[in-house]
């Protein structure tokens, strides 16, 4: 078989073989590429939320051995957030096409050579390196965030930090699993452009073995205590809202009729007054008539015992008023008279002037 360029190689010149293989792959690509995208904005709204609350805690909060755990979290998530994983996978499939430009129309016209495929691998395997170490970090902190609620006096913010590592824990999940996917692609290609193109091949370089034992173990996040747990100390921290009281439980006043002299009147008790005060529109209808019947028949019955039983005498000519004068208050009201429509005053006629004046209104 004749030479090649080693830095690209023509479609014309791969065998079938070797073309059907680069058309999966290339279409895991695109896949691949889609999801780290989406991973990537979810990492880059992460990243500025953890870095906004950095900056307004840090003066405050610099010398704390949590806020050390967050400053460190805030740093992996920046060299994550640099790396651009989502731009080095649209990078190397675009080293397919002539015309990067026009990638989603025209199909792909040439494969990279080994040394390119080879760097892009060896990027990889540097990336999964940090991954490994970004999600061991993050479960590190969450771990001892959770077992700080209990004594921490910043409740709200290590709740915060807690939901912020909790994402990024997952974002480095899901971008590691993306990232063993291509690389587990491109492997496949630069073992098998060797074998069909006759050029010698170097060892390729290889996927951190902590990032397989860390995405192979699965292991999960340590719960958050029970709402019981962390009911004290979000009331010893949180805002002092006051306690809210039944109006069943307040004591209610017990009214006791005085004993009064001979010969003077006792008025009624104070819920006679406060029914007769109040409007028929706050107090339903049922209530206002037959309340009110009973305590003035009530209050009558009692100036009646009382007045048998005085040792005064009243006049011959004169007659008892039992009823008090409240409740005569619609009685006594005196009635406006009708009002009269106002009389409009009639124009009196002008005196003197002629036709002329008249027709000009003078």
């Amino acid at each position: 078989m004749a030479a090649l360029n080693p830095d690209s190689h023509e479609r014309g010149t791969l065998p079938p073989e070797l073309i059907s293989l680069i058309d999966l792959e290339l279409k895991n690509f695109r896949t691949t590429s889609r999801a780290v995208h989406a991973l990537s904005s979810v990492l880059d709204a992460e990243f500025k939320l953890l870095d906004r609350v950095y900056y307004k805690g840090n003066s405050q909060h610099r010398s704390g051995l949590f806020w050390k755990r967050a400053a460190e979290i805030r740093r992996l998530a920046r060299r994550v957030h640099d790396i651009r994983l989502e731009g080095l996978i649209d990078e190397f499939r675009e080293s397919f096409f002539a015309d990067p430009k026009n990638i989603k129309r025209a199909p792909w016209t040439k494969v990279p050579g080994q040394r390119r495929i080879h760097d892009t691998l060896q990027r990889l395997s540097s990336v999964s390196h940090l991954f490994a170490h970004g999600i061991d970090r993050c479960h590190a902190a969450y771990s001892w965030f959770v077992r700080q609620l209990q004594s921490t006096a910043f409740f709200p913010l290590a709740m915060t930090l807690i939901a912020i590592v909790a994402r990024l824990h997952i974002v480095f999940c899901s971008l590691s699993e993306e990232l063993l996917k291509t690389w587990e692609a491109i492997d496949r290609l630069y073992q098998q452009l060797p074998l069909k193109l006759g050029a010698t091949q170097k060892v390729p370089p290889r996927i951190s073995r902590t990032l397989r034992a860390l995405l192979g173990a699965e292991t999960a996040l340590p719960r958050i205590p029970s709402s019981s747990k962390l009911a004290a100390v979000a009331k010893e921290t949180g805002d002092d809202l006051g306690q809210t009281i039944s109006r069943v439980a307040l004591p209610t006043p017990k009214v006791s009729m005085p004993v009064e002299a001979a010969g003077s009147q006792s008025f009624p008790p104070s819920d006679t007054f406060t029914l007769l005060e109040l409007e028929e529109d706050d107090v339903p209808m049922d209530v206002v008539r037959e309340d009110m019947v009973e305590d003035a028949s009530e209050v009558v019955k009692q100036l009646e015992e009382h007045q048998l039983h005085s040792p005064q005498t009243m006049p011959s000519g004169e007659q008892i008023d039992t009823v008090p004068e409240l409740l005569r208050a619609d009685e006594a009201m005196p009635t406006p008279p009708p009002a009269t429509p106002a009389r409009k005053k009639k124009k009196k006629p002008r005196v003197g002037g002629d036709e002329i004046d008249a027709i000009f209104g003078f």
